[in-house]
Parts: structure tokens; C-alpha cells; sequence
């Protein structure tokens, strides 16, 4: 029995190996001999909401080996407004990862521009297309939203309640 247990602990305790787009959605767009993979969280990008990306280039296919780049020029934008425009160092260690809070401006269609580059030359690019959602309000902000309509229709009614009685006593 404890032979089980200790076997079951290690198996417990040794990390697993989890893909950088495990629990992401992906893009991925072909650039010359190159694919450009983009994994995004969450899966319906949100205004106001964290946006998380992974960027990583392979030689040709999603299971091939990751090829060197030195940085990404990486550019959201929608329409004619821009809200982001950065270079992103490759990441020694793990995924090459942009956190942002996505702004109003980028409610519609957002084009998100991939620029891979190695020594100062450009290796791939893409432009991709994703729809971001206009923001939801949490439950708490409609409960504020709610008490304040209450609140605001209690002082109505008391009001026309004392006008009443002020009425009704010839007062």
C-alpha cells in the first residue's frame, strides 16, 4: 500500500508538459517558407477585458521546431486608429507573451500585424483579422445600476406620496 501511494505521489508531483496554445485559441498564417502562430486568451477577445497573446514562428508546420527570431513588431489597430504598436523581444524561456487591456477603440474588427524579424531584416508577417466583442457589464456593476434605479424610484414615490397626503389633509 504505501509502495501505491508513493508511486501515486510522484506522478502527482512531476509537472506536465502543457503546450504554450493548450488552453488558448490559435491563429496561424503562413509567411514564405514560415508559420506564424499566434495563440490568444480568451477565445472572444473583450474592451476592457486582459488579452493575452503567444507568438511563436516554426519552419512550415504546427508541430515543426520554432525558428530564431530576435523580436516581433507587433501592431493592433482598427480601422485608421492604432492602440498599440511595440516590438517584443523572443523570449529565451517559454513563449514569446504580450498582456494588454484592450481598449474601447478596438471594439469591431481589430487587425492584429506580425512582423518577425532576425538581425534587423524581416523573416515573416501577416495581418490578422479578430473580432472584439464591445465590453459586458459585470454583476456587480448592474447591481450598482439597480440599486441606484430602486433608490432613485423610492424617492420618487415618497415624494409623491407626502404631496399627496399634503394634498388630501388641505395642507
Amino acid at each position: 500500500m504505501r509502495y501505491l501511494i508513493l508511486t501515486a505521489a510522484f506522478f502527482l508531483l512531476i509537472p506536465g508538459f502543457v503546450s504554450a496554445h493548450a488552453s488558448m485559441a490559435s491563429l496561424y498564417a503562413t509567411s514564405g517558407p514560415h508559420l506564424i502562430d499566434v495563440g490568444y486568451d480568451p477565445e472572444s477577445p473583450q474592451v476592457g477585458k486582459r488579452f493575452l497573446i503567444d507568438v511563436a514562428l516554426r519552419a512550415g508546420s504546427e508541430t515543426a521546431p520554432e525558428v530564431e527570431y530576435d523580436s516581433v513588431w507587433v501592431r493592433m489597430s482598427r480601422e485608421r486608429a492604432t492602440y498599440l504598436a511595440t516590438g517584443v523581444m523572443n523570449s529565451s524561456m517559454g513563449p514569446t507573451t504580450l498582456v494588454i487591456t484592450l481598449p474601447e477603440e478596438a471594439e469591431g474588427t481589430m487587425t492584429l500585424a506580425m512582423r518577425f524579424e532576425k538581425d534587423g531584416v524581416t523573416v515573416a508577417e501577416h495581418n490578422f483579422e479578430l473580432p472584439v466583442a464591445p465590453r459586458e457589464r459585470s454583476l456587480f456593476e448592474n447591481m450598482y445600476l439597480i440599486g441606484g434605479a430602486s433608490l432613485l424610484a423610492g424617492l420618487i414615490l415618497a415624494f409623491i406620496a407626502v404631496r399627496i397626503r399634503r394634498y388630501t389633509q388641505g395642507g
